[in-house]
């Protein structure tokens, strides 16, 4: 995820239509040990698939990002 140009690479070979950013520590006790592998991962390598996903002209998508929208949707739906 930190190496840009790897995914860029990797973004051309496959040349997908949509890449959804879901990388992180997933074990929450490892985040606290390893806290700046934790904020690379969360920081520079989501930093560094947005870059290439501009450079590539792919459609980025995060999963938090996903969930609050869901739920912007909700809101307004029920509103109506």
């Amino acid at each position: 995820m930190n190496d840009q140009l790897a995914l860029v690479r990797a973004l051309r070979a496959f040349r997908p239509h949509e890449v959804y950013n879901l990388a992180s520590v997933s074990f929450v006790p490892m985040s606290w040990e390893e806290p700046v592998l934790t904020a690379e991962l969360a920081a520079v390598g989501a930093t560094s698939l947005l870059e290439a996903s501009f450079e590539e002209l792919v459609t980025l998508l995060v999963d938090a990002e996903l969930e609050r929208l869901g739920r912007a949707r909700q809101r307004e739906e029920s509103s109506q």
